[in-house]
């Protein structure tokens, strides 16, 4: 049954109790509506749960007596009762139950009867009754709801949850009104008027409010013309009538404050202070010509732009230039086909030039703007000014004939004017681009100047417009251009632009052209939100209707989450920011950073894990946005597991550095949503907020905005996608723009990633983004390329031993400062067997002993063997190995995480004796302590970072035979010439890396740390190897080999890494020459790494219910659905997979527009059409297993 029948039953029943005094029973109810007899109680209990006392005697429902309130009308009441009622329902006849009721009851008087046999009362229940019922029942509970409101000329609807006070008509229309207060943010209330037809759905809460709230709501219905009210004060109209009007005037009390008066020539001025005038236009209109306004001007200047129209749609309008005009505000930038909604390109170009303008004043930093300015060579005002300009302009193309016929019925209007064109459709951001070319070259912009920021500006969309499309690109004819200068033009009047200069340095036009194409997008988006810039279609003054978008622009903004945080510009202390004082390693870098009066480039600290470089970056970064106003920063993490630990960190020294402010923090990567802290930042209808004073606001959730909020943690790769040809790349160049950013493990990255980040820290120099580097062990290649990269002179370094601080000031000049060394660690270096029994038997007997113990594989596969060894090991306990590694679902995986960190972290409860059995993903950034590690081979620099993770933490009291630390090597499987085979350890890296590295290894007993090195680093980082001395010719000839391939994998890779990124901002030309050849969804996010594509696949376990394959899931069952998301690389598995059917319940949600669903059976999932299973476990993960022939 459907709702409308439900409450039609509902009803019926209430009616005919009421009109019973013997009650009514279940079989009359049964034969008066044709329901079942088990259906009558559900009916009387939603009677119940409305508040309607019902009663139960002999088997008849009752209604209580106390339901009615009795009352006498006299026979002049009920006529004029009629009168309403006659009114109401002339209008209202198929909506309001209600009025058929009373008309039933006064049934008795004729006049009465005859009305109703001129309605069928019995006809089906609007919509707008039952809202009135959901309402009045909130109301006498004093309960909020939620109303889902559709505004009259607008495409969509808008959620409200709202506070019913009292109901109201309008007196102008046929209308019925709930007055009431509403909120969408859950914060702050504002007064509504929502007309029940427009209501289109209501969903009780539970939510109380105070009945004394109403007497604020009340008091303002005085000022209401109608039903609309502000918070502002009433508006003082004055209109003057004819002398012909004088006596309907008084014939009618049209407003409670209204004051007539007549001057010596009979005229009528007529006076009220209303909420909104803009209501009182049909009624000033109703009058014709015999009423004028005399005040306000802006209600006069709307009556005016009406009559034009109004003029023009009977073809009256007279003139060229008034013809032109009309032409110019017919012009839709916004069209909605189902209501025939729309919004002139004027406002919608204002909305985004005020969006800009109080982005400028409000959310650039102070270095910002002087930045700019210096740029444009102009003021502070001027260039705030000039870039509005350019901001609106960004959707020019839309004045073209291509664009304008996609709405025909506005078109129209062009087609009588005699202008209509046949046209090829272009994307109105390249239209855009031509015009904007043509129009700033007349302007005084020099050619390649005009060229750059039109094709930036006309590429807001995503993508930089190339050349190529500019040139078949046709915006109209002369009369077209016509309209297009004039628009132009206004724009340039309203924001008073007097002159337009770009510097014509390279450099300069493509950093200003890439901030500002980020920086239009993002106002565009702003601009484009129709719940803060409704649809206008009224014709304002522009410089009237800019005004009203300034304020408009400045809710926006506020309510989105840019406002709330700002540095205060105060240098504090080390020690009140940590929870302990700084050590020798953080007392020496805070000196040898002294700031001038311009930040710096780089600052790059080498200091060895465990040693404080965190704390130390964010104190530096603290000391560089104070002292220079930057707008935040950004820490770029090597993996999504180290962004999880540091996202924590960050948070920590948020919440103690800024105790008293609202700070807008962001975790990206692939599965941020998972993470627990993220998820508590984020803002929730049902809590106030978070009490730490964090949030994770929701408009900057995504990977294209979260660069935007001043504070962010994430992967390395959300930085590099700011130079790599996908869509918005620029966007996230604006984000970064004047920000610290902060990178981890810097020496962590291959050839192909190095070849984006050169070209990133190139970026970031020229936005200003000083920069922070740390590294536990870095190559003296990689060092001096990375200084190289930010404009260093890296060949003459001065020669400053391991660890050091490397200090770039703001023109380039170099410092490197010694760092204080800390007491030599001695790691003792021992080798094992690689052979499973060998390495089984090794482990269980150091186990036996007691003590925490990891393992370190390189791959996956390689760790769930080992896991599966110890685990079936009879002399190691199985509770006592745990495995941890990339290919488990988030849900498991996070929880894994916790226990790892949990056993061995630095606050751990410490398990007498435990074995990890990990992957890479523990060997950085993880806060983590063994007495006793194994490890395969890897490079040096990599087998440096997992010793860091022994005896990490000092003063823990270790086992009797592991007082010292030891990092066992795994033997790797030689050769009958002594050669190592590194197996598919070769295809993660280099095996001339791997055989230098073994080279080292193999004739060592011990490591000191720090002081071994610098020398071990340059010793396997060399690349000469013909000079290594005691070492076979057969090894010699291995190493020549790997050498060729080397050197051709890492062409290729820098060949590759130079493909995808848009180029250095010295490069001449990279505006124009490209367009962004990747989308930026979670598939393609794989350019930013050189590994093989996977397919994501959701892991349907016992853990989720089935049902959510067969339908659309909610935003927080979508979540739910990523918690079991794994990706498979494995080449014949993806494929296998990518064959079977997309599900269309997931087609238009990006996270899960290409996975597929893997239904577990008994945690297996056979692969159709190949010989592979699919195997799932709580411990050892996914598994890829193939079963034999």
């Amino acid at each position: 049954m459907s709702l409308s029948e439900s409450f039609r039953v509902v009803y019926g029943i209430l009616q005919m109790m009421a009109n019973s005094t013997d009650g009514i029973s279940t079989g009359e109810i049964v034969e008066t509506f044709g329901i079942s007899r088990r259906s009558v109680p559900k009916y009387i209990s939603i009677l119940e749960e409305m508040g309607v006392p019902i009663y139960v005697d002999r088997k008849r429902y009752y209604l209580d007596q106390d339901y009615f309130v009795s009352f006498t009308l006299t026979p002049d009441e009920s006529d004029f009762l009629y009168l309403a009622l006659e009114r109401a329902l002339t209008h209202q006849s198929a909506r309001w139950w209600v009025i058929r009721s009373l008309l039933r009851k006064l049934g008795g008087n004729t006049m009465t009867t005859t009305l109703l046999g001129k309605f069928d009362l019995d006809s089906g229940e609007h919509p707008s009754a039952r809202w009135f019922t959901l309402l009045a029942q909130a109301k006498r509970n004093q309960t909020e709801v939620w109303v889902e409101y559709h505004p009259l000329n607008q495409p969509s609807t808008t959620q409200w949850r709202i506070r019913p006070y009292r109901f109201i008509s309008n007196p102008l229309s046929d209308g019925f009104y709930v007055l009431c207060e509403g909120t969408r943010d859950e914060k702050q209330y504002i007064p509504l008027s929502l007309k029940f037809d427009r209501i289109l759905e209501i969903r009780p809460t539970d939510l109380k409010y105070s009945i004394g709230d109403q007497a604020r709501i009340v008091s303002q219905t005085g000022q209401a013309w109608g039903v609309w009210n502000t918070d502002h004060p009433p508006t003082h109209v004055q209109l003057r009538f004819e002398p012909r009007h004088y006596d309907r005037l008084l014939e009618s009390i049209w407003h409670e404050t209204q004051q007539l008066s007549v001057d010596n020539n009979g005229y009528v001025y007529f006076s009220v202070d209303v909420s909104a005038p803009e209501e009182m236009i049909p009624w000033i209109r109703s009058w014709g010509s015999g009423v004028v306004v005399i005040e306000p001007e802006s209600l006069k200047q709307r009556i005016i732009r009406s009559l034009q129209r109004q003029l023009h749609a009977y073809g009256l309008t007279q003139g060229a230039s008034q013809e032109h005009q009309s032409l110019l505000y017919s012009l839709w930038a916004k069209y909605d086909r189902k209501s025939g909604a729309y919004h002139l390109l004027i406002y919608h170009l204002l909305d985004v030039a005020a969006v800009a303008w109080m982005m400028w004043h409000h959310v650039l930093s102070d270095y910002q703007r002087q930045w700019l300015a210096d740029l444009l060579h102009l003021d502070e005002e001027s260039a705030c000014r000039q870039i509005a300009l350019l901001a609106a302009l960004h959707d020019i193309g839309k004045a073209t004939p291509s664009f304008q016929k996609k709405a025909q019925p506005l078109y129209q209007l062009f087609i009588d004017a005699g202008i209509n064109e046949r046209a090829i459709d272009k994307p109105h951001g390249i239209l855009s681009t031509v015009i904007l070319e043509s129009w700033l070259m007349n302007k005084g912009m020099k050619r390649h100047v005009a060229i750059s920021l039109a094709s930036v500006i006309g590429g807001h969309h995503g993508s930089w417009i190339a050349d190529t499309e500019v040139d078949k690109a046709n915006p109209g004819g002369s009369r077209w251009k016509d309209l297009q200068d004039q628009l132009c033009q206004i724009i340039q009047e309203t924001l008073d632009v007097q002159v337009f200069q770009v510097s014509e340095d390279v450099q300069t036009i493509n950093t200003f052209a890439a901030f500002l194409s980020g920086f239009v997008s993002v106002c565009d988006w702003i601009g484009s939100d129709e719940a803060y810039f409704p649809y206008e279609t009224e014709i304002i003054e522009p410089s009237g209707y800019f005004q009203r978008s300034l304020k408009r622009a400045e809710i926006a903004l506020a309510e989105q989450g840019w406002f709330g945080w700002e540095t205060d510009g105060c240098i504090v202390p080390f020690e009140s920011i940590f929870p302990f004082p700084p050590n020798a390693l953080q007392n020496a870098a805070i000196t040898h950073c002294q700031f001038t009066d311009r930040p710096p480039r780089l600052i790059l600290v080498e200091y060895l894990t465990g040693g404080g470089k965190t704390e130390v970056a964010l104190y530096l970064a603290d000391l560089l946005m104070n002292l220079f106003r930057l707008t935040g920063v950004y820490v770029a993490m090597p993996t999504q597991a180290t962004s999880n630990q540091m996202f924590e960190r960050v948070a920590k020294y948020l919440q103690t550095r800024y105790p008293h402010q609202t700070i807008n923090l962001q975790l990206i990567h692939g599965q941020a949503e998972q993470h627990p802290l993220y998820q508590q930042l984020q803002p929730q209808p049902d809590r106030e907020g978070n009490e730490s004073g964090l949030t994770a606001q929701q408009w900057f959730q995504g990977h294209k905005r979260a660069l935007l909020a001043p504070y962010a943690v994430g992967t390395v790769d959300q930085a590099m996608l700011s130079v790599l040809q996908v869509k918005h790349h620029f966007v996230r160049q604006y984000g970064l723009s004047h920000k610290v950013v902060i990178f981890d493990e810097i020496h962590g990255y291959d050839t192909y990633m190095n070849a984006i980040i050169d070209c990133l820290l190139e970026w970031l120099v020229a936005l200003k983004s000083p920069m922070i580097l740390l590294s536990a062990t870095l190559s003296r290649t990689t060092r001096q390329n990375l200084l190289a990269q930010v404009g260093a002179d890296s060949e003459h370094l001065p020669e400053v031993s391991y660890p050091r601080l490397t200090f770039v000031s703001h023109d380039g000049g170099v410092q490197v400062h010694p760092l204080p060394k800390s007491d030599v660690r001695i790691i003792q270096i021992q080798h094992i067997p690689g052979d499973p029994d060998t390495l089984g038997n090794r482990l269980a007997s150091i186990y036996q002993q007691g003590g925490c113990i990891a393992v370190i594989c390189n791959t996956v596969n390689e760790a769930i063997c080992v896991a599966r060894l110890l685990q079936n090991h009879p002399d190691i306990q199985q509770d006592d190995v745990l495995l941890f590694h990339a290919r488990f679902p988030p849900a498991w995986r996070n929880q894994i995480e916790q226990d790892v960190l949990a056993a061995f972290g630095k606050n751990g409860d410490r398990p007498m004796r435990a074995i990890l059995v990990a992957t890479q993903i523990i060997e950085q950034s993880l806060d983590l302590d063994f007495d006793f590690m194994v490890t395969s081979v890897a490079p040096i620099d990599l087998i440096i970072q997992r010793a860091g993770r022994l005896h990490r933490h000092a003063g823990r009291v270790r086992p009797h035979h592991l007082q010292q630390p030891i990092l066992a090597i795994c033997t790797p499987m030689m050769s009958e010439h002594d050669v190592p085979d590194f197996g598919v350890d070769k295809l993660i890296y280099s095996e001339f890396i791997l055989l230098k590295t073994w080279l080292v290894l193999r004739q060592i007993t011990e490591l000191r740390i720090p002081d071994d090195l610098d020398p071990i680093m340059d010793f396997v980082y060399n690349d000469d190897a013909a000079h290594i001395e005691d070492v076979a010719s057969a090894y010699l000839q291995a190493l020549d080999c790997a050498f060729q391939d080397m050197q051709m994998a890492e062409t290729r890779s820098n060949f590759k890494g130079s493909q995808v990124i848009i180029g250095s901002p010295s490069k001449r030309g990279i505006i124009g020459n490209y367009s962004s050849r990747f989308s930026d969804d979670e598939r393609n996010l794989v350019v930013s790494r050189d590994i093989r594509p996977s397919i994501d696949s959701i892991c349907f376990t016992s853990d989720l219910p089935r049902e959510l394959l067969d339908r659309k899931p909610t935003k927080e069952e979508v979540s739910t659905l990523l918690r079991y998301r794994v990706p498979i690389q494995h080449q014949k598995v993806k494929e296998a997979l990518e064959q079977l059917p997309e599900n269309p319940n997931w087609a238009r949600i990006p996270q899960l527009r290409y996975a597929r669903a893997i239904v577990f059976d008994r945690d297996q999932y056979h692969v159709p059409n190949t010989p592979f299973i699919l195997q799932l476990t709580k411990f050892y993960g996914l598994e890829i297993l193939e079963e034999k022939s």
